[in-house]
């Protein structure tokens, strides 16, 4: 029984970390792109309200989460480091387009909205669910046209998150019981 527990355990630890070491993205848009920079905001506001951010200028490469100062810690939570020296939990994140010094839009639902739950911008735990949780199918966001500040654009294409690298470890892991089960039955 031990056996099993500590297999659970280990599961529900390797799914957390795992799961938010896999977050890929592919954008389709008609748009003649050559940037994709994001803005990772805090899960909560700071006094004033407002929530604190740091931009990450090389999100072309899925791997742009491996910055200094944006990493997922330890325990598989995302977090990012401020220029205020402090360490802050990701809660949302807006993905923006270039055409060399162009900005041409963003995932947020208007133009260069702030940040937050109302902005339209994509939620973390969004992103977490639908790569957790493949079988709900493709987690996807508008990218909107910008055409001022908080005017909301028309769509020019879709950011969407594809989950399919946790089924190598629910593979795995269903490989893992096998194997426990088997050495149950020989003993």
């Amino acid at each position: 029984m031990k056996s099993k527990a500590i297999l659970s355990l280990a599961a529900a630890i390797a799914a957390g970390v795992v799961s938010a070491g896999t977050f890929k993205w592919a954008i389709s848009t008609d748009k003649d792109y050559d940037k994709i920079s994001c803005r990772v905001f805090s899960k909560t506001t700071d006094s004033d309200g407002k929530y604190l951010f740091r931009d990450v200028d090389d999100a072309k490469d899925a791997t742009w989460f491996s910055a200094n100062t944006v990493f997922f810690d330890e325990d598989g939570s995302f977090k990012f480091k401020h220029t205020d020296g402090n360490t802050y939990d990701v809660g949302y994140l807006r993905f923006n387009l270039h055409s060399g010094s162009t900005f041409l839009g963003s995932t947020s639902k208007e133009g260069l909205f702030y940040a937050g739950p109302t902005g339209g911008i994509i939620s973390w735990e969004d992103v977490l669910d639908a790569i957790q949780n493949p079988e709900k199918g493709k987690y996807s966001m508008d990218i909107r046209s910008f055409v001022g500040y908080n005017q909301e654009g028309s769509s020019i294409g879709t950011f969407s998150i594809a989950p399919e690298p946790t089924s190598g470890l629910m593979l795995l892991l269903g490989a893992g019981m096998l194997a426990l089960r088997r050495k149950r039955v020989r003993v």
